[in-house]
C-alpha cells in the first residue's frame, strides 16, 4: 500500500480493512470489518469478529523513492517513436489524410511536435530512435512492420523532436501506404532494447516508447503478448491516437479497467505500462494534453524501479555502471546477429558494404535479396 497515494501524507485519514470467508463460487460471505487510522496501524491491535479475533502483529513502512529522486539521481531515459504508415490513414495525397503533405493540415506532424517535445524533456541524450510500421519502403517488396525511418536500422537515431519530424517529412512520399495495423513487431523491438540493458547489467536505463496510430489494430493478441512479456522490463508504452477512428483497442490496451492477460505466456502484467491518450482530445490545451502524456509515466517508472529494488542513486560514481546512454551497443548486437543468420553463403565484402549503405530493416530475406540486386536505399540521411 502506498502510504502518499492512499492518505495524502495525513497519517489520520480512516483506513477499513474487510475479512472474508473465502468460497470458491465467488461468493465470499463477510465475517467483520475495523475502522483504524493508519497512525494506530503502527502499534499492535486486535479487533473481534463472530468467530473469533483478529490481530495486527506486525507493520513494516518502506520508504518509497519518487519520479524525480530517479530523474537527479541518474537514471537514463530514452524516448523512441514509432509512427504509424497503414493505409487506413489514406494518401499523403488526400487532403483528408492524416500524413497530408501540407504540414499546417497534418495531424501527425502536430502530435509528434506537441506530445514528442513534451517526452523528449525527460530523455537524458535527445538521439531518438524513429520507426515506422505498415508500410512499403523503396526497392523492397515485403510489407515492412519495423522499420528506421532515417533508412538505417542498425543506426536509426535521430536528435531531438525536430529531427524525427525531419526523417518523417524527408522520407513520407517515399513510402507505399500498405497493412495490416501491426504492433507487436515495434514493441519487440524497444523491448528487446530494454531487456538488452537488464541482460548487460546496466539497470539505470528506462525506455519510452511513444507509438502513434489511427487506431485500427489487426495483431490484439500479439500485441498483447509483448506488452505482458515487456510489464517485466524497464519500458513504458505511450500509445497516441491520432484522427477519429475508432479507439476502443486502444482503451483496452490502456490496461486501466481489465489487466492484460497473454494466453500465450500464460501469465498477467506484472505492471501497467501502457498509457493510451487521444490526441484530438488534448490538441487545444497544451497543458491538459502534457497532464494527460505523464499521467502514469511517473507510476510505471517507479513502480519498476522498487519492483525490481533498484534505488536512486548517482550514475557518476566511479566504477558503477548503472546507466548508459550507449544504446548503439544494442544495435551492434542486432547488426551481428543478422550477419550471423546470413551464414556463409553472402560475400562479406557485399553485407559490409550493404550495412555502411544502410539498410532500413532486419528483415532477412529483404537483405538477401537486396544483396543480389544492387539496392538502393533513398531513406538514408544524407550527409
Amino acid at each position: 500500500m502506498c502510504i502518499r497515494d492512499r492518505f495524502k501524507d495525513d497519517e489520520n485519514k480512516p483506513l477499513q480493512i474487510e475479512l472474508y470467508e473465502y468460497k470458491r463460487n465467488g461468493t465470499h460471505v463477510l465475517k467483520g470489518f475495523h475502522q483504524f487510522t493508519f497512525r494506530e496501524c503502527l502499534d499492535s491491535f486486535k479487533w473481534t469478529i463472530d468467530s473469533g479475533e483478529v490481530r495486527m502483529k506486525n507493520v513494516e513502512v518502506e520508504k518509497r523513492p519518487a519520479f524525480l529522486d530517479y530523474v537527479f539521481g541518474g537514471i537514463n531515459i530514452s524516448l523512441a517513436v514509432a509512427i504509424d504508415f497503414t493505409g487506413s490513414n489514406r494518401s499523403p495525397l488526400d487532403p483528408l489524410s492524416l500524413h497530408y503533405y501540407d504540414p499546417n493540415a497534418n495531424q501527425y506532424i502536430r502530435a509528434i511536435h506537441s506530445v514528442g517535445s513534451i517526452l523528449q524533456e525527460y530523455d537524458t541524450d535527445k538521439n531518438i530512435p524513429v520507426l515506422g510500421f505498415g508500410a512499403s519502403l523503396p526497392y523492397i517488396s515485403k510489407i515492412s512492420h519495423c522499420f528506421a525511418l532515417n533508412g538505417n536500422i542498425f543506426a536509426p537515431e535521430v536528435h531531438t523532436i525536430d529531427g524525427v519530424l525531419g526523417a518523417y517529412q524527408k522520407n513520407l512520399s517515399k513510402l507505399k501506404f500498405s497493412g495490416p495495423t501491426n504492433f507487436a513487431h515495434i514493441i519487440k523491438y524497444i523491448g528487446d532494447m530494454a531487456s538488452f540493458y537488464v541482460s548487460n547489467n546496466m539497470p539505470y536505463n528506462y525506455f519510452v516508447l511513444l507509438l502513434l496510430t489511427d487506431g485500427i489494430i489487426s495483431d490484439f493478441e500479439e500485441t498483447v503478448d509483448e506488452i505482458v512479456r515487456c510489464s517485466d522490463l524497464p519500458l513504458s508504452i505511450i500509445i497516441v491516437g491520432v484522427g477519429n477512428e475508432d479507439f476502443s483497442d486502444m482503451d483496452k490496451l490502456d490496461g486501466d479497467v481489465h489487466p492484460l492477460f497473454s494466453s500465450k505466456l500464460n501469465k498477467p502484467m506484472s505492471r501497467d505500462i501502457v498509457q493510451f491518450v487521444p490526441f484530438k482530445k488534448f490538441a487545444h490545451d497544451p497543458e491538459e494534453l502534457a497532464k494527460q502524456t505523464l499521467k502514469e509515466l511517473p507510476k510505471q517508472l517507479v513502480d519498476y524501479m522498487t519492483k525490481t529494488k533498484i534505488n536512486p542513486i548517482s550514475h557518476y560514481m566511479a566504477g558503477a555502471p548503472y546507466a548508459s546512454s550507449e544504446v548503439p551497443a544494442f544495435f551492434q548486437s542486432r547488426q551481428v546477429a543478422l550477419q550471423s543468420s546470413l551464414g556463409s553463403g553472402a560475400s562479406p565484402e557485399a553485407v559490409k558494404m550493404l550495412l555502411q549503405t544502410g539498410f532500413p530493416c532486419e528483415d532477412l530475406e529483404s537483405f538477401r535479396i537486396a544483396l543480389s540486386t544492387g539496392y538502393t536505399n533513398t531513406l538514408i540521411a544524407q550527409s
